[in-house]
């Protein structure tokens, strides 16, 4: 996952207006350096950024007909109020000791026994909040469901963050996932296995 940019060197009114056109869009990538002014295709970076949305994300940025590449996050970005337009967009460069906030999404093990007779996970809350250093930051928070029962509930206060990791949920304990959905019981489904012998004889 990435997106590809050029150099930019020009700046003022005019400028911007001709890439505009050009259905290019304008940016800057914030470095320990300074400041480098870059430009993209705006069809991609707002693709992006929609898809990428109510999170922060770390991916490359790759400079055109360069072998250069920068990890970086989306800083702040402009859209038109009318046209869903992109105007602007700021990048982050980042190294594995950034520390950075984001929001990770929630995976649920399928190991849950009560899926096994017509439960079906119920997901509150797709994503929760967290800080971490890139180099910490996985992919997303796998919750361990095997021992939810029929109408429990996971709350954020029962999870154990990976290691180097905070949740950003200090002083709440709002439901997660649960499982929904009638248990039929262990006696009921060996009945239901007895009357289908029966109807076999």
């Amino acid at each position: 996952m990435g997106l590809t940019v050029q150099t930019r060197e020009k700046t003022g009114k005019s400028y911007i207006r001709q890439i505009r056109q050009q259905g290019l869009v304008p940016g800057i990538i914030m470095t320990k350096e300074g400041i480098k002014m870059v430009e993209l295709r705006e069809d991609q970076a707002y693709r992006f950024l929609l898809a990428n949305q109510d999170k922060t994300v770390v991916f490359d940025l790759e400079f055109e007909n360069t072998q250069e590449k920068k990890q970086v996050i989306v800083q702040d970005y402009q859209v038109a109020p009318y046209g869903r337009k992109l105007l602007h967009i700021d990048f982050r460069e980042v190294t594995p000791d950034t520390k950075i906030k984001t929001s990770l999404a929630i995976i649920p093990s399928d190991n849950c026994p009560a899926l096994k007779f017509g439960g079906i996970i119920n997901i509150i809350r797709r994503q929760i909040p967290v800080e971490a250093c890139v180099k910490d930051l996985p992919e997303a928070l796998h919750i361990d469901a095997a021992n939810l029962d029929f109408g429990a509930p996971i709350k954020v206060a029962s999870i154990t963050a990976p290691e180097g990791v905070r949740l950003l949920t200090k002083g709440e304990n709002f439901t997660i996932l649960t499982i929904s959905g009638r248990s039929k019981g262990k006696g009921a489904a060996m009945e239901d296995d007895e009357a289908i012998e029966e109807t076999e004889e």
